[in-house]
């Protein structure tokens, strides 16, 4: 059985994860769309 401190800090862990990565989004759909652009011109 996991202690319910194990679990929480997994939790926090996965959160953090999640949030740095919708963070980045953004940032890699902007990017993704100029390089297109530049492929296709």
């Amino acid at each position: 059985a996991l202690m319910p401190r194990t679990i929480s800090e997994t939790v926090y862990t996965v959160g953090k994860a999640v949030d740095s990565v919708v963070l980045t989004l953004p940032f890699v759909k902007r990017f993704a769309w100029y390089a297109l652009l530049t492929l296709r011109a």
